[in-house]
């Protein structure tokens, strides 16, 4: 079953398969799986990950110094282009 995307999400395909998160792992050539396999990947990996609270902010570099440590986002871009986001990606 496809999880539901989560909220602040962006390009998660609601049709994607679990076969493609059960095809096993992925390793990168240089070029990304088919895009459904992506998506379920990214939404798989936000899920289980999305919740770890360890560590801190990174307050020695400034631009990290106010950020909130509940955001979490993952982005994916390839050399052609394509990119994939889920979670707090449009934070500045």
């Amino acid at each position: 079953m496809t999880p539901n995307p989560p909220t602040g999400h962006e390009m998660i395909d609601r049709n994607a398969t679990a076969a493609a998160a059960a095809a096993g792992p992925v390793v990168s050539t240089g070029n990304l799986p088919d895009t459904a396999s992506v998506l379920e990947r990214m939404a798989d990996a936000y899920e289980r990950f999305r919740g770890v609270d360890d560590g801190e902010v990174a307050s020695y570099i400034p631009a990290l110094a106010g950020a909130d440590p509940s955001w979490f986002g993952i982005a994916i871009a390839s050399a052609q282009g394509r990119t994939a986001t889920v979670g707090d990606t449009d934070r500045r």
